[in-house]
């Protein structure tokens, strides 16, 4: 969402911005609330409910392994790999469990995850669209990913230079879940965008 934001203030290529590629990303913050609300139902009413008790209470930043209900949704639906959502998880999810970045959750979020608050609540990239049309685009999202395909493909409809795939056995961390297949994607978007040629396989 802030790469959006951010490639639109710069005006894409003209502000000097080649293309974008950004995973698991939707239409807007308030659609972003919706599809995890769904996700989460689909969990069933008890884990349902204890994910919203540790919500409201304002407890769920990072992956919290301690709370079996919340590390239930996490699995299914954010980051799939084992060793991200471990108790001394591996990469970026270990940065996520320390919430090393914890003042710009709050700020961003509310400190909420099933509700829309702080500075994102109100994000909508219709707004956006016009500074977005000339730019290359890629949004990519998990086979399981709490970002519904109904809200990625709301997010490029009217943006003509964008692509949406979907990579399969993996949620919503796809550079994590499915690193290769989505790592590809990316190679092939910028190459695309830079007018080269892929590199082959020694």
């Amino acid at each position: 969402m802030l790469a959006l934001s951010y490639a639109a203030a710069k005006q894409g290529p003209a502000g000097g911005i080649m293309s974008v590629s950004v995973a698991s990303t939707p239409n807007s913050y308030q659609q972003l609330v919706a599809d995890r609300q769904a996700a989460l139902q689909r969990l069933g009413t008890e884990v349902e409910q204890q994910v919203l008790a540790a919500d409201a209470a304002g407890s769920l930043a990072g992956l919290d392994s301690s709370n079996a209900a919340w590390q239930q949704y996490v699995q299914q639906y954010v980051c799939s790999f084992p060793a991200a959502t471990a108790r001394t998880p591996l990469g970026c999810a270990r940065s996520a469990l320390q919430r090393r970045s914890q003042p710009v959750y709050q700020g961003l979020t509310g400190s909420r995850y099933f509700l829309a608050a702080g500075g994102l609540a109100d994000w909508d990239v219709d707004s956006l669209k016009p500074a977005l049309q000339d730019l290359p685009l890629l949004v990519s999202r998990g086979e399981a990913d709490e970002v519904s395909e109904k809200s990625a493909k709301q997010l490029i409809s009217g943006l003509p230079q964008s692509k949406l795939a979907t990579v399969k056995g993996s949620a919503s961390y796809v550079h994590i879940d499915n690193w290769e297949p989505h790592l590809t994607l990316v190679e092939e978007h910028l190459c695309a965008a830079e007018g080269s040629k892929p590199p082959t396989a020694a």
